[in-house]
């Protein structure tokens, strides 16, 4: 058997309208490249478009309505959706069930550990660390003002969730890598008014697909939900 490994690499908010104004001014060469090559495409946001119910779309290939999850919260107002929610079979139970190995990085989204999962790495707690990278992981945004964010900013998360890959590479041997980055949505929350940071945001993340797409022999690129895009086309992840 010929195994190949894959990399779901995710960026959380990643809008359609401004990846394009950014691309067209030269400032993102690995999109740039992905829409030359016609590997870019819209995909319609879930109802609702937010983190939670998006994300878990992605990771099972169902909507809401099937998989669960509907809000970011449940209906106490404060419990996070988790893992152990989730109504239909996620990217990650085939890969236990499949043998494997694989690692993912800030999902966010608490629950039982993976069996065979190498690492679950969330800003969560009751995840599954190695142990070798329990002290040396940063998953938190500690030090960001999230609601008045700087260039600087942008670049610390960025190089947080580059060094944390790095380590996640280092200490395990994945042939499957869920990256989930954060940042994007967040500073797009806190500086949507800001053109500097908006821009320098997407510069990261380009920065960051150039980095990751090497890590496996195939990455498939993905945003959870956009801020204000009309649809183009309908994608079915399986």
């Amino acid at each position: 058997i010929c195994m190949v490994s894959v990399t779901l690499l995710v960026f959380d908010g990643l809008d359609p309208n401004l990846l394009d104004r950014y691309i067209d001014q030269a400032s993102l060469p690995n999109f740039e490249k992905m829409r030359r090559d016609n590997r870019l495409k819209t995909m319609m946001s879930t109802v609702p478009a937010i983190t939670s119910p998006a994300a878990f779309c992605l990771y099972t290939g169902c909507n809401p309505g099937r998989n669960g999850p509907t809000q970011w919260v449940k209906s106490d107002g404060e419990t996070p959706y988790g893992r152990e929610d989730l109504q239909v079979e996620a990217v990650w139970d085939y890969l236990d069930r499949e043998d494997i190995p694989f690692y993912v990085y800030n999902a966010r989204f608490t629950g039982p550990p993976p069996e065979k999962g190498e690492a679950f790495v969330s800003s969560l707690p009751s995840d599954a660390y190695p142990s070798s990278l329990n002290q040396k992981l940063e998953v938190e945004m500690s030090g960001i003002e999230k609601d008045n964010p700087s260039v600087e900013d942008v670049d610390s998360l960025a190089e947080k969730d580059s060094k944390n890959v790095e380590l996640l590479e280092e200490d395990t041997n994945a042939e499957f890598r869920l990256i989930y980055i954060g940042f994007t949505d967040t500073m797009q929350h806190g500086g949507w008014n800001k053109d500097d940071v908006k821009k320098r945001t997407y510069e990261k993340a380009d920065d960051l697909l150039g980095e990751f797409q090497d890590l496996s022999d195939h990455t498939v690129v993905a945003s959870d939900h956009g801020f204000h895009s009309n649809p183009e086309m309908r994608v079915h992840i399986n």
